[in-house]
């Protein structure tokens, strides 16, 4: 492992760099920072800032007024927030180097957009055109609604969600299923949050965690590794279900979804940035969905990235439930989890069958949608498998190789069978001579 410069906040112990996390140190000042939801309910003074616009700042003077004991939990957590890192406060330059705060990457300009439309229409208010189109304008909304239905959706939805009364909304709740009601929820939980969820993004851009996430990702990665990148790809916060997505230019995190994990976000942050360090070290070639073994590469390259990125922020199996996210996302991951070895037999079998297909790209899309959550499932436990047997190190040993993971998980989990393999092999070899 490449030795990391002193001091910084890691979250991963140097007793056990890379393996499952188990001697973690105690949460710094920072931590606890982001850690620091008081699970606040409806009071008056909310009620009264909803109702105002007045934001966070005034916000801070209404609750003092008011004699809410928010006022000097709000105080104490200012102070707390002085004893940040005061190294690398100078704006980074882009190059990957791991002393860097890389804080001009965090892009809140999407949150600040929506905010202040919210702000209206809780004050029931008409929201001018002009403060719409500079919502959508936003890299952030742009990327979320790329055209005139979805930006449609979401006014309709802000509209129902944040109007004065709430009766509206709740009883959309009531009436919704499945990832509909997830969403209102999520509106819901908006509305609600909104104080706090302002008072969480203030940490975020104060804090280094750009910087710590990636130094964490780093310890993931060979030494040596992204020896030359240059970092261009922002983080971009905003509003849109629980979730945090990595995206061709940028990578995509839900505000919420980032406060509900609190100290966690530091690894789910860094598992976007694997995804990033992952795919500039691959040899493979990029290819699109029209061309040949497509679906092959993109379903052995899904099970290793996901597989390693997943040992940075889901760490061990079975997952434990926390507050947030998506209902029963845990559950259904540890029961796909509990029966991945059968799944990897049939996504074999099905591959056995590309071989003799009229059509072997069907066939591969078809092994494809075998695996679940895009991969995830699948991928961690291989990973694992191979932790298990030949220690965590074995991993960095093919970081970019997805053929090179799958043909490591077979030897310390026979799954494969031979004509599968050569033929694996046959595919990997056409596709090293295009490079």
């Amino acid at each position: 492992m490449a030795t990391l410069p002193m001091p910084f906040t890691l979250l991963v112990s140097s007793r056990d760099p890379i393996g499952w996390g188990a001697a973690l140190p105690e949460p710094t000042i920072r931590d606890r920072d982001l850690s620091m939801r008081e699970p606040h309910r409806e009071s008056r003074s909310r009620a009264f800032i909803a109702a105002s616009g007045v934001g966070l700042r005034g916000a801070r003077v209404l609750t003092k007024a008011v004699g809410q004991w928010t006022a000097l939990s709000l105080t104490l957590w200012l102070l707390l927030s002085g004893c940040r890192a005061s190294t690398n406060d100078s704006a980074p330059n882009g190059k990957l180097e791991d002393g860097q705060a890389l804080r001009e990457y965090l892009d809140t300009r999407g949150l600040a957009a929506f905010w202040k439309i919210q702000d209206q229409i809780a004050l029931g208010r008409v929201v001018p055109d002009a403060d719409w189109k500079a919502l959508f304008a936003t890299p952030a909304f742009q990327w979320q609604a790329p055209d005139d239905r979805v930006r449609g959706l979401i006014r309709e939805r802000m509209q129902l969600a944040f109007q004065p009364d709430s009766a509206p909304l709740k009883e959309v709740i009531a009436g919704a299923e499945g990832y509909a009601a997830t969403r209102w929820k999520h509106y819901s939980r908006m509305r609600e949050l909104r104080m706090e969820l302002e008072l969480f993004l203030e940490r975020l851009e104060e804090s280094s965690i750009m910087r710590d996430s990636l130094i964490l990702a780093r310890q993931y990665m060979p030494s040596g590794s992204a020896k030359g990148m240059q970092w261009r790809t922002p983080v971009r916060l905003l509003l849109f279900g629980p979730d945090a997505i990595a995206g061709k230019d940028a990578i995509y995190v839900d505000l919420i979804e980032a406060y509900d994990q609190g100290a966690d976000f530091q690894r789910l942050l860094a598992h976007e940035f694997h995804h990033l360090l992952y795919a500039f070290d691959s040899p493979l070639p990029a290819l699109g969905e029209e061309q040949p073994r497509y679906w092959l590469v993109l379903a052995l390259t899904q099970l290793h990235k996901e597989g390693l990125a997943d040992r940075i922020d889901k760490r061990r199996a079975p997952l434990e439930p926390r507050a947030g996210g998506v209902p029963n996302y845990v559950e259904d991951f540890n029961a796909y989890y509990a029966r991945a070895q059968e799944t990897l037999t049939a996504f074999d079998r099905m591959l056995t069958k590309c071989m003799s297909a009229e059509d072997p790209a069907q066939v591969e899309r078809e092994a494809w949608s075998l695996l679940h959550f895009n991969g995830h499932v699948e991928g961690f436990y291989m990973a694992n498998r191979i932790a298990e047997v030949q220690g965590a190190e074995a991993l960095l040993e093919d970081v970019g190789d997805p053929f090179s993971f799958l043909r490591r998980f077979d030897s310390v989990q026979p799954t494969f069978s031979k004509e599968t393999l050569a033929w694996i092999a046959a595919c990997e070899a056409e596709l090293r001579a295009e490079q």
